[in-house]
């Protein structure tokens, strides 16, 4: 998490809109050919810049941005998309689009009428085992967002590999195909999967594998690597951490992220979580372990403690670990560590301790919560003996080597692999009792 400044990791075509209507033909009617394939143009010179500079820049972590599909041509205007109607009386639609040069996609789907009975496969033609996602599921997810205030609501699709993806709509028998109205005005271009490089160590890698350290294993369990939509089609990573409730008997997925990476319910919707991404053996190659589907439901923000607790709609994996937190103000000088994903690399460790406490006003990202106590402490700042966070750490947490027990959550600072020395901030989850204030269970 490279960065000149506190707020550094943080900072961050034609635009038409493209209508799928699905008017879908009745059983008495000839079947129409059932896919309609679209195609972006090839990334503009405009895009291909901006491209290169998410690439090359050291704020929060990007890996994929927005793009509105042309339609201005009468080779690409699309109003309606023919069903196939099955002779077992089924309806089925389904639209293929594709962005050239993207290395994975998402789609961005409006949904302004579906029945609760239909269901959404999204299929990706490389083979990649498809998502089904059902209407209830769907439209309860845009409900959320509703509530929440938001307005231009989309639905975005499971992450998948490839430049092309395709949308595909099912009706039960009785379901008249006509109550469906279905758009993707956009698509998120993703421009670059970490997962999918294998990452072995090298002599001048400044970061440490957490599997170099057999003490953190239950801490690492509990760490997952975050993917995130907003509206305008971009898409970052961050890391959370899974926390334990007050009752030892119950495992509810809370996570616990920054608020700079989620910061609204709509983002919290396309949540997709990556579990068990670390080497398996020290400076060894690393795999993906487990991925979890489904978005997240936002419970509680922070801003100026740049904390956001989430719980998923899905349940944790099999073998994550929820870890215990306290809200007792740590001591300067304590020995912590902190497991992130630096660049959504394989899990990696930090050690160092706790340098100073930090007012509001003492970082660049700070909240209109914090006025009732402007001289409260919001920040914990920390010094590293040992590894370096970057870009894609923000959200990951804070521990004391004592008791294993959360305390922070990571914000931005200084450091980075061409400054180790740089001290991070990290926003104090005891600052008004945040978790307690919010009805933590």
């Amino acid at each position: 998490m490279a960065q000149e400044t506190a707020w550094g990791r943080i900072r961050s075509g034609v635009m038409v809109l493209l209508a799928l209507s699905l008017s879908c033909a009745h059983a008495d009617r000839p079947a129409s050919p059932h896919r309609l394939d679209l195609s972006f143009p090839p990334l503009s010179a405009q895009e291909t810049s901006r491209q290169q500079r998410l690439v090359a820049g050291h704020g929060q972590f990007l890996i994929g941005f927005g793009r509105a599909m042309p339609t201005s041509g009468e080779d690409t205007r699309v109003d309606a998309v023919p069903c196939q109607v099955l002779p077992s009386g089924l309806a089925s639609c389904a639209l293929r689009v594709r962005s050239p040069g993207a290395v994975g996609l998402r789609l961005g789907v409006r949904i302004d009428r579906l029945p609760e009975q239909a269901t959404l496969r999204f299929i990706s033609p490389n083979g990649t085992p498809r998502a089904v996602v059902s209407g209830v599921d769907v439209n309860a997810s845009l409900a959320a967002d509703q509530v929440a205030g938001a307005s231009g609501l989309l639905y975005w699709s499971p992450v998948f590999v490839g430049e092309a993806l395709v949308l595909e709509i099912e009706l039960p028998v009785g379901v008249d195909p006509e109550q469906v109205q279905v758009s993707v005005p956009q698509v998120s271009h993703l421009f670059r999967l970490p997962w999918l490089q294998t990452e072995i160590h090298t002599e001048t890698d400044c970061y440490r594998d957490v599997d170099c350290d057999k003490g953190a294993e239950r801490i690492s369990r509990a760490t997952a690597l975050i993917l995130f939509t907003d509206a305008d089609g971009e898409t970052g990573a961050c890391t959370g951490t899974l926390l334990a409730d007050a009752d030892p008997a119950t495992e509810i997925p809370y996570l616990l992220t920054a608020h700079h990476c989620v910061s609204d319910q709509p983002k919290a919707s396309s949540i997709e979580s990556v579990w068990g991404y670390r080497a398996r053996e020290c400076d060894g190659p690393a795999e993906v372990s487990q991925w979890v589907r489904g978005g997240a439901d936002l419970l509680a923000l922070v801003k100026s403690a740049d904390s956001s607790l989430l719980r998923l709609r899905q349940p944790a994996p099999e073998g994550a670990a929820f870890v215990r937190w306290s809200t007792a103000l740590p001591l300067e000088g304590e020995p912590v560590f902190s497991i992130h994903h630096p660049h959504g690399k394989p899990q990696k460790l930090t050690k160092g301790r706790l340098k100073d406490y930090l007012h509001c006003e003492d970082v660049a990202y700070c909240g209109e919560d914090a006025d009732p106590d402007p001289d409260g402490i919001h920040y914990l700042s920390v010094v590293w003996t040992a590894g370096v966070t970057e870009s894609g750490s923000s959200g990951a947490g804070l521990f004391l080597v004592s008791t294993g027990e959360l305390i922070g959550v990571l914000s931005g600072g200084l450091s980075g692999c061409n400054t180790p020395d740089g001290a991070d901030d990290y926003g104090w989850i005891g600052y008004g009792k945040t978790l307690k204030k919010h009805q933590w269970p």
